[in-house]
């Protein structure tokens, strides 16, 4: 009988690779890593009160530089995330604009994209 247990990948570079995430919160983004369990980054809201989709797209430029294969992240959102704020977040995972030679060129960062439940927001208390 096969295993119900998932075998870990055979290739030592899958188990080098991060599983991303996004949370979407009522008060900024927060990009963890999965298999570690820990926070990479806290992206707040801008000075105009909407989250900060530029800085979310800034830092994920820096993974994507780091780990240039890995294409997947998921979108953990609460309950009551507005659409529009889910369908934003999502062009910013998956794509972003670079100017070269004064010319804007459309950069892929993660495009394949899951979507999911955050966790209650224990920062603002979400758990009561």
């Amino acid at each position: 009988m096969p295993s119900t247990e998932e075998a870990p990948p055979s290739d030592p570079e899958e188990n080098e690779k991060p599983v991303l995430e996004v949370l979407i919160y009522q008060d900024r983004y927060e990009v963890a890593e999965r298999k570690s369990n820990s926070v990479l980054a806290v992206v707040e809201k801008s000075a105009d009160g909407r989250h900060d989709r530029e800085g979310l797209r800034e830092f994920l430029g820096k993974v994507k530089k780091r780990f240039p294969d890995v294409n997947n992240i998921t979108l953990l959102c609460e309950d009551d995330t507005d659409y529009e704020l889910m369908i934003y977040t999502m062009d910013a995972v998956r794509y972003r604009i670079e100017v070269i030679n004064g010319v804007p060129i459309k950069k892929e960062l993660f495009p394949e994209i899951g979507i999911g439940n955050a966790p209650p927001d224990t920062r603002l208390g979400g758990d009561l």
